[in-house]
């Protein structure tokens, strides 16, 4: 049986200069790490509510969120797009009324690929 932890991300979000969530990704990285041994994480975001959004975007290693965009209605502007280019990251963003507005990258090594593995593609979205 796989053991599962529940962790609950109760945080509150202050203004960035930048839109990575750069204090918040650390936090979550150093809590994987100490926790590795687990087989199992269940990632609780909807807690965060300090900016708007009702979508999330698990985008693996060598995505071009420009090709996302194109064929998709979603715009992703905001988010950087040199995850296109590394096999070592994964990129997580919020997405309001199908727009970026924020993002977190961890190391791959950290997350499942099932994360952002859907039908072929290398995204997953995510409802809030």
């Amino acid at each position: 049986m796989k053991k599962a932890i529940i962790f609950l991300l109760v945080i509150s979000i202050f203004s960035c200069e930048n839109r990575k969530l750069t204090n918040h990704n650390e936090k979550i990285k150093n809590f994987i790490i100490e926790n590795q041994n687990q087989k199992e994480f269940i990632i609780v975001l909807d807690t965060i509510s300090s900016f708007e959004w009702d979508e999330l975007i698990a985008v693996g290693p060598y995505v071009n969120l420009e090709r996302v965009t194109n064929e998709t209605d979603y715009s992703f502007k905001e988010f950087p797009n040199t995850i296109k280019s590394h096999d070592s990251y994964i990129l997580i963003g919020f997405i309001n009324n199908k727009k970026a507005v924020k993002y977190m990258e961890f190391n791959r090594y950290l997350l499942n690929d099932s994360i952002f593995i859907d039908s072929g593609k290398n995204y997953k979205f995510y409802k809030k």
